[in-house]
C-alpha cells in the first residue's frame, strides 16, 4: 500500500486521527526543524506553507483530517499572535466533529478554542490600556487592569500580570481603583482600619506578585511550628516540666516568625501595640524577640 507521502503523490495529507487529541500527543512533524528569526525570509517560508496546507486541508471538510488540521494549524497561528484566525480555524474544525462519536477530539477543540479566545481576550484589554507610558482612560482604565493582571496568568504570563498591576498602581488616574479591585476577595471586619493592619501590604503585594499561595503557606507553616511548640508543653504532665520551661518555649514559639520576611513587621506592630495598650513606661529588650 502506497503512503501518502510516497513519491507519485506529491500532495501530502496531515497524520491520521486517534493520538493527536491525547494529552500525550506531539505536533504533527510538517513543523520545521529550524526555527530562525521571524523576520527572515527562511522562517516566512518554512512557517506559511504548513498554514497554507492545514487551511485547505480544512477547507476541504474532511471529517476525518480536518479537525486534525484545524488543531495544528490554530496552534501554529497562536504561536504567531494571530489568535482570531486560530479561532476561526477552530470553529470550523468543530463543525466536521460528532461530539457522541469522538467526544475526546471534540474536546481538545474546544479547549483549544478556548484558549484563542483568551488570546483575544488579553490582547484587547491590553489595547484599551494602551502602551506603557500613554495616558489611561480613569473609568475604562482600571477594569481593564484588572481583567488584563487576572487573564495573563492562565496563559502562563505571570510577569507580564505583575506588570499591569504595577502600572495600574502607579498611575495615579487609576491607583485608588486599581487597588480596590485588586483588593476585591480580602476580607474585612467592620470597623477595621485595613491601614493599621500589618498584614495587609503583604497580601496586596503578593496578589499583585502571584505569590499569595506562598505567602499563605509561609503563614501556615509559622503557625503549625508555633502551635507545636508551645502544644508540647501543654501536652506534658504537671511533674514533668521543670521550672522555667514554660517561659523558655513561649520564648521560641515568639520568635518563630523571625525566620520569615514578615517576621519584623510582626514583632513592630506588636511592640506598637503594646506601648498603646499600657503607655509610654511599656518598653521591650532592644533585642526584642531575642533574649
Amino acid at each position: 500500500m502506497r503512503s501518502p507521502t510516497s513519491a507519485r503523490g506529491s500532495r501530502t495529507r496531515p497524520n491520521p486521527p486517534g493520538a493527536w487529541w491525547s494529552t500525550s500527543a506531539t505536533r504533527p512533524t510538517c513543523r520545521p526543524r529550524t526555527w530562525r528569526s521571524p523576520g527572515s525570509p527562511t522562517t516566512r517560508a518554512t512557517s506559511t506553507a504548513p498554514a497554507r496546507t492545514g487551511r485547505r486541508t480544512v477547507a476541504t471538510g474532511d471529517r476525518e483530517y480536518g479537525p486534525l488540521a484545524a488543531h495544528d494549524l490554530a496552534q501554529r497561528l497562536l504561536e504567531r499572535g494571530e489568535p482570531a484566525r486560530a479561532q476561526r480555524a477552530l470553529t470550523a474544525g468543530l463543525k466536521l466533529i460528532d461530539r457522541e462519536s469522538a467526544p475526546h477530539a471534540h474536546s481538545r477543540l474546544a479547549v483549544a478554542l478556548g484558549i484563542a479566545c483568551l488570546d483575544q481576550a488579553i490582547g484587547a484589554f491590553g489595547a484599551a490600556l494602551g502602551a506603557a507610558g500613554e495616558p489611561t482612560d480613569s473609568e475604562v482604565g482600571p477594569l481593564a487592569t484588572e481583567l488584563l493582571a487576572r487573564t495573563l496568568p492562565l496563559r502562563g504570563r505571570d510577569g507580564e500580570a505583575r506588570e499591569a498591576w504595577r502600572r495600574g498602581l502607579t498611575d495615579p488616574a487609576t491607583a485608588a481603583q486599581v487597588r480596590a479591585r485588586l483588593r476585591r476577595e480580602f476580607g474585612s471586619d467592620d470597623g477595621d482600619d485595613q491601614a493599621e493592619l500589618w498584614w495587609e501590604p503583604l497580601l496586596e503585594q503578593s496578589v499583585a506578585e502571584g505569590s499569595l499561595p506562598a505567602l499563605a503557606g509561609e503563614a501556615f507553616g509559622a503557625l503549625d511550628h508555633m502551635y507545636a511548640l508551645l502544644g508540647v508543653r501543654y501536652a506534658a504532665e504537671a511533674a514533668d516540666r521543670r521550672p522555667g520551661e514554660s517561659h523558655e518555649v513561649i520564648g521560641r514559639a515568639v520568635r518563630v516568625p523571625s525566620d520569615y520576611t514578615w517576621g519584623p513587621l510582626l514583632h513592630e506592630s506588636f511592640a506598637e501595640r503594646l506601648r498603646l495598650a499600657m503607655g509610654p513606661t511599656a518598653s521591650l529588650p532592644p533585642t526584642w524577640p531575642d533574649p
